[in-house]
């Protein structure tokens, strides 16, 4: 697990969140953790790194405003639902097919393995 944190407080009002994730190698690379009121240039907030799992996602896949399965840090106790109002949620991936590729390769061979 790992954690990107700040000690800076949150801006008041309606806020983006953003969260940006760099690859810097095989599984590997640095979450950037910044806040900006809606309209205005975003602070940064804090950066860390992350590694990555190999293909595999989680049997719950991934959500948004509460936790239903397991947590992403022992610090929260589940489901931890948000109390606020989500307008948007939008995500942008980078376009990296020879890793889809791979990934769909490497999760042919687990599920055959699985069975």
């Amino acid at each position: 697990m790992f954690d990107v944190r700040s000690d800076l407080a949150l801006p008041e009002g309606e806020l983006d969140l953003i969260v940006r994730y760099t690859r810097a190698g095989e599984h590997e690379g640095e979450a950037l953790l910044a806040a900006a009121v809606v309209g205005a240039e975003p602070t940064a907030l804090g950066a860390g790194p992350v590694q990555t799992s190999p293909y595999r996602q989680t049997m719950y896949g991934m959500d948004i405003g509460r936790d239903a399965g397991s947590t992403v840090s022992a610090d929260h106790v589940g489901p931890l639902p948000f109390e606020g109002t989500l307008h948007w949620v939008e995500y942008e991936l980078q376009d990296d097919r020879h890793d889809l590729v791979r990934a769909a390769e490497q999760q042919l061979e687990n599920q055959l393995a699985d069975q």
